[in-house]
């Protein structure tokens, strides 16, 4: 291929458009235990669980047909799935008549800084993926709570099934991407507390949980989360 027609691969590769439930197929770049990053020919990779494709031998090169569950994670990825993750949704707006989910209702929440329910389904590497009124949100990493952090030493996957109080914080319907914190509220006290530290001041504290991504950290009764350096 000459220069020119390497220059519009690329830039035909960079309009590549993926929405949630669309089907691709991807070639496999590399493999680890937890997961599978995938070439979709968009501009970003996609991310699939090793579990789900558990016996099968695999290596790089290979070729998956893949369904979209979110079209961007906190790390920029595709999260993907072997199976249609958005399937329950259309069954039951097949059963409320036809409609689809009211994302007003998210729009009305956040404005009003309400509290949501939502239900932990799945975990990937930056967050967790929780459906709210029949609608799946993501809730990254960086806006889970530090109560429930502490107590998913075994791992986040302990956290699928669980049912959390949620904010929302971000919004886009054309793009499926509703994003979710479940951090609460900094009391007074702690805020008090926070001013007495200073930026670059060394602390001593005591480790409350191991995570794949950092540890929680108690320093005199304020936690923390150490983020593990890339």
């Amino acid at each position: 291929m000459d220069i020119m027609g390497k220059l519009l691969a690329s830039q035909n590769k960079l309009v590549v458009q993926l929405s949630r439930g669309q089907q691709v197929e991807g070639e496999i770049v590399s493999l680890t235990q937890k997961e599978i990053i995938l070439d979709l020919g968009a501009k970003s990779e996609g991310i699939l669980q090793r579990r789900e494709v558990s016996g099968q031998d695999l290596k790089p090169g290979d070729k998956l047909k893949v369904f979209v569950v979110q079209t961007e994670n906190e790390h920029g990825q595709v999260v993907l799935s072997l199976e249609r993750q958005t399937a329950h949704l259309e069954n039951r707006a097949h059963l409320r008549g036809g409609r689809y989910p009211d994302w007003s209702k998210f729009t009305q929440a956040q404005n009003s800084k309400a509290k949501l329910q939502g239900i932990v389904m799945e975990v990937n590497k930056g967050g967790l993926i929780i459906e709210v009124m029949g609608v799946r949100g993501f809730l990254p990493n960086s806006q889970v709570g530090f109560d429930l952090l502490s107590k998913s030493s075994g791992g986040m996957e302990t956290l699928i099934g669980k049912t959390l109080q949620l904010t929302v914080i971000e919004i886009d319907q054309p793009n499926n991407k509703l994003i979710f914190s479940q951090r609460g509220v900094i009391s007074e006290d702690i805020k008090q507390q926070l001013k007495s530290f200073k930026i670059d001041q060394k602390a001593k504290g005591k480790i409350v949980a191991i995570l794949p991504f950092g540890l929680v950290v108690d320093i005199g009764g304020i936690e923390g989360l150490v983020f593990i350096s890339s």
